[in-house]
């Protein structure tokens, strides 16, 4: 696990050695064991920075890494190659020398040699790189299948960026962080920023499973080659170019494109699962125990934890297993009404014994929200509004006081169907069938009183009501969206009203929409797995585990795992009786407990709602009512006043809503961004 960064100038001025020092500075945290850089002697527009946390051959894996036989390609690597050494086992029968021992970045450049772009369909794991193909003029970017590891970019006329984060990119002289509105919008629609946007209008992030080739428009005057036009951009209409000099009155098109080199397999009306799932799930976890510094897993006690732990009891019998459970005793935490007072550590810990591992219950007392809100706002580097990001940083700044890896259940619930909203979805969909039916329950619902807890049942068969009157897709969009009310935009300002879509969040998961033979339901977890998961859950951990120096291993998200799994019916997946991960269950069914397997879901969060009802409504109130926010022009003020004191009165639950806008409150408090009259 690492921080990687680059630059490419285009206007044959040599790349600043103070400026990529500080590029790795910023993504200490990501590698806070050694932060290094390389600018190439022969073409000195090109450089790269790099932050190690070291994992695997800490002295053999040091980056940038340079290709023994072409030394003038180099690689920065962020992530794990699971399968480096079958992949080592047969290069090396092809003639191929290796400098180290078992340094997984060490298989890429002999690999890249090979195949070129295509190695990406060789490798098994979690990944974002770039390799610089100094003989073939051009650098090379990719990110893994399911997007668990960032890399982000921005392209002007002059340079080309890439970077692991943001804070890292917002470095970079010359790049336009004026604010997105659109990106924002989708932001307070979705409660966070999907790719290939961020926050800022000039800079973006690789989508999962994208690659990217930039060609070196400036080559070296050293190497005899003369000096070229930036063809990657067109003559702006405007003129405009910046200040005199090469690449003037250029613009960025689209010349400069990702594209798709995976992608979710679509659902199937397949109703037989296949048979090697046991060994595939067995294979998952065994291929990422490999590390040479410490390794434990986060154990809730649920299902997909307490699976991946004994997977890897019986992968490694022998093996002292750590594991770490939590809980806050201090903060209030979020649970389904079935769920009662659930002891979620006592269900870990009666995991942990059955597979006879060495335990650590975390108590874990968190400071108020108002400490702890700059540093998560910090660490997400753009707004990020799924408040479950609290307990994860916690969580992993705890546990990294123990070990350097960690092993994780994320992804069951994406790839096993384990959301209660894929009910509402069948049950919609049944009513669409019976369209009086339909219409009576929309009726019965308006007359309900909305509760005051997200949570209760009458909150939940609320929400579900209020949208059966709108297409499918548009359901889903609301069922997902921190902000539950019906008229999100009434709480727009004039600035976000004027050049915002009401819509913009169904067009968004209808460009990830798949056609296929399966149910509404299956499209709906496929929507899942291209969205939610990459965008929220996978960018929660990766964040929330790297602000610490903690590697998070997700052996559910395996690829070959979701190839098998995938593609088959929801019907396949629930089961007869429609119960959740009944599939996964049946699984799991001879190696957990019977405790276990029985525990409902619980979910990772924290009641922000009642956090934010109670001890913390002073400092709530005070926030937004003269905040950065407040000012800007973003916001209504008297609707956002009238949902404080609602909340606070507890007359109505706008706690996410509410978190949301406390997200981009700080966001702009802390960061210089120019707002703009309308997004051009």
């Amino acid at each position: 696990m690492c921080g990687i960064a680059g630059l490419i100038h285009f206007d044959g001025s040599p790349v600043d050695p103070d400026l990529l020092r500080r590029l790795a500075a910023a993504l200490a945290p990501r590698g806070p064991d050694e932060q290094t850089f390389w600018i190439d002697p022969d073409r000195p527009t090109v450089g790269l920075a790099f932050a190690r946390l070291s994992i695997l051959d800490r002295q053999g894996g040091r980056q940038p890494m340079a290709d023994p036989a072409r030394p003038g390609r180099r690689v920065v690597f962020n992530g794990e190659i699971y399968n480096h050494r079958e992949l080592r086992r047969d290069l090396q029968s092809r003639g191929h020398k290796f400098a180290s021992d078992h340094s997984d970045t060490e298989v890429l450049l002999p690999l890249y040699d090979e195949r070129g772009p295509d190695l990406l369909h060789d490798l098994r794991g979690m990944f974002a790189f770039a390799i610089y193909d100094g003989p073939a003029a051009r650098l090379f970017l990719a990110r893994d299948r399911l997007g668990q590891k960032p890399l982000y970019w921005a392209a002007t006329p002059r340079l080309f960026a890439f970077a692991s984060e943001l804070k890292a990119l917002r470095l970079v002289p010359g790049l336009d962080r004026e604010l997105d509105l659109a990106a924002l919008d989708l932001y307070l629609q979705l409660g966070y920023i999907p790719s290939p946007r961020t926050i800022f209008r000039g800079i973006q992030k690789l989508s999962p499973a994208s690659r990217l080739t930039v060609p070196l428009l400036h080559p070296s005057p050293l190497r005899g080659e003369g000096r070229v036009r930036v063809s990657l951009f067109h003559p702006s209409p405007s003129g405009e170019g910046g200040p005199q000099g090469p690449g003037e009155g250029l613009t960025p098109t689209t010349s400069l494109a990702p594209e798709t080199w995976w992608s979710v397999p679509p659902p199937s009306s397949v109703n037989a699962h296949p048979a090697d799932l046991p060994a595939l799930l067995l294979d998952s976890v065994s291929s990422r125990l490999e590390a040479d510094v410490p390794l434990g897993f986060f154990l809730s006690g649920g299902l997909d934890s307490s699976l991946v732990l004994a997977l890897a009891r019986r992968a490694a019998p022998d093996r002292q297993l750590r594991t770490f459970s939590m809980s806050f005793p201090d903060l209030p935490v979020a649970q389904p009404p079935s769920a009662g007072n659930y002891d979620e550590s006592s269900s870990a810990a009666l995991m942990a014994r059955h597979v006879r591992a060495d335990h650590t219950r975390l108590e874990i007392a968190p400071a108020a929200l108002a400490e702890l809100l700059p540093a998560l706002v910090a660490t997400f580097d753009e707004p990020f509004a799924d408040s479950s990001a609290i307990p994860t940083w916690l969580l992993s700044q705890a546990v990294r006081r123990h070990v350097t890896v960690a092993l994780s259940g994320d992804g069951g619930d994406e790839l096993f169907a384990g959301y209660d909203r894929y009910h509402a979805v069948r049950l919609a969909a049944a009513l669409d069938r019976a369209p009086l039916f339909r219409l009576a329950a929309w009726a019965a619902g308006r007359g309900l009183p909305r509760g005051t807890d997200l949570k209760n049942w009458r909150s939940r068969l609320r929400r579900f009501t209020d949208v059966l009157d709108r297409p499918p897709l548009q359901r889903y969009a609301r069922w997902v969206s921190p902000f539950h009310e019906p008229d999100p935009a009434e709480l727009y300002g004039p600035l976000l009203r004027s050049v915002t879509d009401p819509d913009a969040a169904v067009a968004y998961l209808a460009e990830h929409l798949s056609s296929g033979p399966g149910s509404l339901e299956d499209t709906v977890a496929a929507l899942d797995a291209r969205t939610y998961l990459p965008e929220d859950v996978l960018t929660k951990v990766d964040r929330a585990s790297m602000a610490h120096g903690l590697e998070v291993r997700s052996p559910l998200l395996d690829h070959r795992l979701f190839e098998a799994v995938y593609p088959l019916s929801a019907a396949e997946k629930l089961g007869p009786r429609r119960q959740p991960k009944w599939l996964l269950r049946n699984l799991a069914r001879d190696l957990l407990p019977p405790e276990i397997l029985a525990r409902p879901k619980m979910g990772f969060g924290v009641s922000i709602s009642a956090w934010l009802a109670g001890p913390q409504s002073p400092w709530l109130r005070r926030r937004l009512s003269d905040g950065p926010l407040a000012a800007s022009g973003l916001i209504a003020p008297d609707t956002l006043t009238r949902y404080v004191a609602a909340h606070i009165a507890r007359q109505a639950d706008h706690g996410p809503r509410l978190y949301s806008l406390l997200v981009l409150d700080e966001f702009l408090r802390n960061n210089a961004i120019a707002l703009p009259a309308a997004n051009r």
